[in-house]
């Protein structure tokens, strides 16, 4: 975390911005796992596994992009165009 933040994620933990932790802050906040027992529970064990979450998670990630899309442009059909600009 950028200096002037530090204190704000401290007080709000964030999955995506890491401050430094204690040792013990560290182990109570992962329930009292190493970083290498967290790695093994959260990624692939073998080559097959990996390729079979990426294929899966690309084809959700796909799918879920082209729900937006439709829903933008039936939005803007129902909307008469959405909004335009100035300038």
């Amino acid at each position: 975390a950028h200096p002037r933040l530090v204190d704000f994620f401290q007080t709000h933990g964030s999955d995506f911005v890491q401050v430094r932790q204690s040792t013990s802050e560290q182990a109570t906040r992962s329930g009292g796992r190493t970083s290498y027992e967290c790695f093994n529970q959260f990624n692939p064990k073998t080559e097959a596994a990996y390729k079979d979450v990426i294929a899966n998670w690309a084809g959700a990630y796909l799918e879920m992009a082209k729900m937006v899309s439709e829903d933008v442009a039936r939005r803007r059909g129902a909307g008469g165009g959405g909004g335009g600009g100035g300038g």
